[in-house]
């Protein structure tokens, strides 16, 4: 800022995140990378309630009063009045579910474009049963952890004792701590990122 006569003063202030918001938002980064390798999930259960008994008689009632009048399309008959397909009963309710519609246009788009399929699919966990989830990898199994071995021990992993050590798997936490303690580059926890988004 401009100061008296023959001179100017120059002022700095410096402004520093406080350690526990720092902290804070390492730890929501962290989670937020783990989040995203759920991937998306579709829904698979009822769209639409099944026409019930009373319905159905209806509709074939309506059926067998065409016929009777000369009025029903040739070929029909009043049961083809009943004309949705075969309901599936979900906690005692008969229900039409979209799924099988959704996985046969899936299916066709995974055949005509496999490599973009694949591409997409990397970038998340496989979502087959028997797959180890990040939730269940880098939070409930110690054993499996690289903080609870000597070679591969959080912040002073480095990516070679990580491949020594049989590629355990490393969350976003403990990623960023070893870049953050400078045991690993950012390119080599990309690559264990990357290596882990394959399952």
């Amino acid at each position: 800022m401009s100061g008296g006569k023959g001179g100017s003063q120059n002022t700095t202030q410096t402004v520093e995140i406080p350690e526990w918001l720092e902290d804070a938002a390492k730890n929501n980064i962290a989670l937020a990378e783990d989040i995203r390798q759920i991937g998306p999930i579709p829904y698979v259960g009822p769209t639409v309630a099944a026409f019930n008994p009373a319905q159905q008689a209806a509709f074939e009632m309506a059926g067998q009063a065409a016929e009777a009048y000369g009025m029903l399309p040739e070929g029909m008959t009043p049961q083809d009045m009943r004309y949705t397909p075969a309901p599936v009963n979900m906690g005692g309710m008969d229900v039409h579910t979209a799924q099988p519609m959704f996985d046969a246009v899936m299916a066709d788009y995974t055949d005509r474009a496999p490599a973009q399929a694949d591409y997409m699919q990397d970038m998340f966990i496989d979502p087959a049963p028997e797959a180890t989830s990040p939730s269940t990898s880098s939070r409930a199994s110690t054993a499996a952890s690289p903080a609870a071995s000597p070679a591969a021990g959080g912040e002073g992993t480095t990516y070679a004792n990580w491949e020594s050590f049989g590629r355990p798997w490393m969350s976003g936490t403990q990623l960023m701590a070893a870049v953050n303690a400078g045991t690993m580059t950012t390119t080599e926890a990309n690559a264990i990122m990357r290596y882990q988004d394959r399952g």
